[in-house]
């Protein structure tokens, strides 16, 4: 999950596109940047946690 969280996130913040503008996310509060799915060895409420509360970034498993 470290390289995850160090590496893949901030480039697929950067690169994915079509993401919603700041805007959008302050307005709606249950819209995501992106999804990210995960097998099972990807599962972690924590980390799912982490991942909205700090980028808005919605995951699937």
């Amino acid at each position: 999950m470290d390289m995850l969280r160090s590496e893949i996130v901030p480039r697929l913040l950067k690169e994915v596109p079509n993401q919603p503008s700041e805007e959008r996310l302050e307005i709606d509060r249950h819209l995501a940047r992106f999804t990210q799915v995960f097998d099972r060895e990807g599962y972690g409420p924590e980390f799912f946690k982490k991942m909205w509360k700090g980028n808005r970034i919605a995951c699937l498993t």
